[in-house]
C-alpha cells in the first residue's frame, strides 16, 4: 500500500490524534518533528508533500498487548473459544468502575515502553474466594487502557515541546475500537472524546496515496475532493464516545494506583504465583 499500517490509518482516518487497538495498541500524533526522547517510533507519513500544518511526521507509542491481553484473561477465565468479544464487553457491564479494587498489569509477552521484556501479566487484589470473573476482564481492559495512557502522556510531553495543539478528540480504529465498552473505559481513562470513524482506515489511507501517485497530487488534496464529491469511505456514521464524569476522577486516581503496582512489578520481576483459573 505505500506505508505501514499506522501511517496509513492516519491518512485514511483524516486524523491528528489516533489510538489504533488490535492485538497490539498505538497512540500516534501528527508532527513537524520526530520525538526523539528513546520511547517512541519516529514514522513518516508516506506523502512527502504532505503539507498539513501540523507536519509530516508521526511520532508513535505502541504496547504489546491489547485485545490479546484481554483475550488472555478470558482464556483463563472462561476457556479457550468459549467466548467472544461482544460478549466480553457485555461482561465488563456487570462490574463497577476500578473492577472492585483490581489492577492488571497487561504485559503477556513483555512490553516496549516502559522496556520490560521479563514482563509479564501481573495481578494486583485478587481474591479466588470472593471476586467474580467479570471483575477480571473489566480490570484487564481498564489495564490496557492505563497502558495506553502511559504513552499518550509521553506523546502529550513531546507535542508541548513542539507546541503542538491538542485535538479534543482522539480518533480510534482496528478491531478493539468495536468494543462499546473497553472504548467507553478508554475515554474515561483520558478524560477525551473518542471518534469511531468506522472506516478501514488504512486501506482508504492507501488507497489515497494510490491516487496521489497516479494523479500526480498531495494526498490531502485527493481526499478532499472525494469529500467534495461526496464519496464515503464508510456506510455508517461515526460513533462519538465521551467520557463519563463521575468517571473521570475515579480513573484518574486507578491510574496512579496502576503506576504504584507497575513500581511494584518492575521491583519482583514480575513473578507472581499464578492465580488465575480456567473454567475448563
Amino acid at each position: 500500500g505505500g506505508g505501514g499500517d499506522n501511517p496509513c490509518s492516519m491518512l485514511g482516518n483524516n486524523a491528528y490524534l489516533l489510538e489504533s487497538v488490535g492485538t497490539s495498541g498505538t497512540f500516534s500524533v501528527r508532527a513537524r518533528q520526530p520525538i526523539v526522547d528513546g520511547t517512541l517510533h519516529p514514522f513518516l507519513l508516506p506523502d512527502d508533500r504532505f503539507s498539513h500544518p501540523q507536519g509530516p511526521r508521526q511520532p508513535l507509542h505502541c504496547i504489546i498487548d491489547a485485545a490479546s491481553a484481554i483475550d488472555y484473561m478470558a482464556e483463563r477465565v472462561y476457556g479457550k473459544g468459549r467466548f467472544t468479544y461482544e460478549m466480553l464487553n457485555k461482561v465488563a457491564q456487570r462490574t463497577p468502575a476500578g473492577s472492585r479494587g483490581k489492577v492488571i498489569i497487561p504485559f503477556i509477552h513483555g512490553q516496549r515502553v516502559p522496556y520490560a521484556p521479563q514482563g509479564r501479566l501481573y495481578i494486583k487484589g485478587y481474591a479466588p474466594s470472593k471476586d467474580k470473573k467479570e471483575d477480571l476482564i473489566r480490570a484487564a481492559m481498564e489495564g490496557v487502557a492505563y497502558a495506553m495512557k502511559y504513552g499518550f502522556e509521553l506523546l502529550r510531553e513531546g507535542m508541548r515541546k513542539q507546541e503542538i495543539v491538542e485535538a479534543e478528540r482522539i480518533t480510534i480504529t482496528g478491531g478493539g475500537a468495536k468494543g462499546e465498552e473497553a472504548s467507553q473505559i478508554r475515554s474515561d481513562v483520558y478524560g477525551k472524546e473518542l471518534i469511531n470513524p468506522h472506516t478501514e482506515g488504512a486501506a482508504v489511507g492507501a488507497a489515497y496515496i494510490a491516487a496521489a501517485g497516479l494523479l500526480d497530487e498531495p494526498v490531502e488534496k485527493v481526499s478532499a475532493r472525494l469529500f467534495e464529491r461526496g464519496i464515503q469511505v464508510s456506510p455508517q456514521k461515526p460513533t462519538l464516545i465521551a467520557p463519563r464524569d463521575e468517571n473521570i476522577k475515579l480513573y484518574e486516581e486507578g491510574y496512579e494506583r496502576y503506576l504504584e503496582v507497575l513500581e511494584e512489578a518492575f521491583k519482583n520481576g514480575f513473578e507472581q504465583e499464578s492465580l488465575i483459573y480456567s473454567s475448563g
